[in-house]
């Protein structure tokens, strides 16, 4: 098995199913991790639904998830465009020209240690400088690629990092995204110019979350009485109680979430209006 791959799905976020002449119903299927497990979302000609079914991955992966594409015909279909959002600790920037895979397996286990059979993905980030890698346990990326032919995995990390650096440009000022998975917190920092840092931390509590952002805040530079803070979380606190704790130190802060929307994967929150759609619905 290839341990490096590159993803140049960009296009799948543009059209996500070739026309075929026949009505279909399910254009694409979106399948993100969660502290707990999966969530799922399809796009269809209809609109975009979440399910609130979640698998818990701890325990049921892969043999649940896999029973459970093959009940709603989702498995095993080359036309049907999937894409995966996973989580993972494990990523880095280095400049582009830094391409070939032996340099970038050896700047994984010198940042990372050696965690064993890993799979690499790269893509470029949108500076057009840098190239985003990330790393999966490879039986894990075996286990999607088997059921899901047509798969664009996508790092939430990439996402993320992506998300900030346009955000900052967009509004003009300084921009700061944090993103909690469970007791994992990744910031993102970026000024109109450029991404400033990114990195991962493990946190107890939402005082030990304050201390490494305003810790961070400090070691690039930023103003946390001007930069914009955008937050997502994803552990067991609400966006207003971590806006609580900390509204003393950053005077503007938002709350952004991950999309079912295929062409914005990540976006700041907004309220839906829309009920969601049932699950098992005949879709295939």
């Amino acid at each position: 098995m290839e341990h490096f791959r590159e993803n140049i799905s960009r296009r799948h976020l543009k059209h996500t199913m070739q026309d075929s002449g026949k009505p279909v119903l399910l254009k694409q299927l979106i399948i993100r991790t969660v502290p707990d497990g999966f969530l799922f979302g399809k796009v269809s000609t209809r609109g975009t639904g979440k399910s609130k079914l979640r698998l818990f991955a701890a325990i049921d992966f892969p043999d649940k998830l896999v029973s459970f594409l093959k009940e709603n015909h989702w498995s095993n279909r080359p036309e049907l465009k999937v894409s995966i959002i996973d989580f993972t600790n494990r990523f880095m920037l280095v400049p582009s020209k830094v391409a070939d895979d032996r340099s970038l397996e050896e700047y994984f286990r010198f940042q990372n240690g050696d965690e064993g059979d890993q799979q690499i993905y790269t893509a470029p980030f949108d500076d057009g400088k840098q190239l985003f890698c990330w790393q999966v346990q490879a039986e894990r990326d075996r286990q999607f690629e088997k059921s899901l032919p047509n798969m664009t995995l996508w790092s939430s990390s990439y996402l993320v990092a992506n998300w900030t650096y346009h955000q900052a440009a967009k509004a003009d000022i300084s921009a700061l995204t944090v993103h909690l998975f469970g007791h994992s917190m990744q910031l993102f920092m970026a000024d109109t110019h450029r991404l400033l840092f990114a990195n991962s931390f493990t946190v107890k509590n939402a005082e030990e979350m304050a201390y490494f952002i305003l810790r961070c805040l400090e070691q690039v530079g930023m103003d946390p009485t001007t930069v914009n803070t955008y937050l997502c979380s994803e552990n067991n606190m609400t966006f207003i109680e971590l806006q609580n704790v900390l509204a003393p130190y950053l005077a503007n802060v938002f709350e952004a979430e991950f999309s079912l929307n295929p062409d914005q994967l990540f976006r700041i929150a907004k309220k839906e209006t829309n009920d969601e759609d049932e699950l098992n619905e005949d879709d295939a």
